[in-house]
Formats: structure tokens, sequence, C-alpha cells
């Protein structure tokens, strides 16, 4: 089963760089579970890239029917 959901993460303390401050990191949680095991990855999507927690959530729902049967 996988299983991809947003999360804002509240920051310890504002970070501000030229383009802006940000006081949380809206964050892609992707967990992977098989027979028991469990993989877990996290990404932040990068607005300069073309990036958007939609289009990241996009990405992985349109991959998902490839990630049937895999192994190391």
């Amino acid at each position: 089963m996988i299983v991809a959901r947003h999360e804002s993460w509240a920051l310890a303390e504002p970070f501000t760089i030229s383009r802006g401050t940000k006081t949380s990191a809206e964050v892609i949680v992707v967990t992977i579970d098989d027979a028991g095991h469990q993989g877990r990855g996290e990404c932040v999507p990068y607005p300069r890239y073309g990036e958007s927690v939609e289009s990241v959530l996009d990405q992985i729902n349109h991959t998902r029917p490839l990630l049937t049967d895999l192994d190391r």
C-alpha cells in the first residue's frame, strides 16, 4: 500500500532569505507498506522549479500503478 499526504511542519524559528520568510515547511510524506515492511520518505516541493504540493501529489498518484511487484 502506498500513502502520500501533505503535512505542514512548523519551523522552530522563522527562516528568512531574499525571497521571503517561512514559518513552516509544506512537506509531502510517502509511506510504502508491504507484508509488514514499511518505507518512508519526505520531500518539500520547490516552487522555484515549478513544483507545488498538488503537482508532486499528482506525480506520485500518476506513478502509483507502476509501483507493483517491486523487490530489491
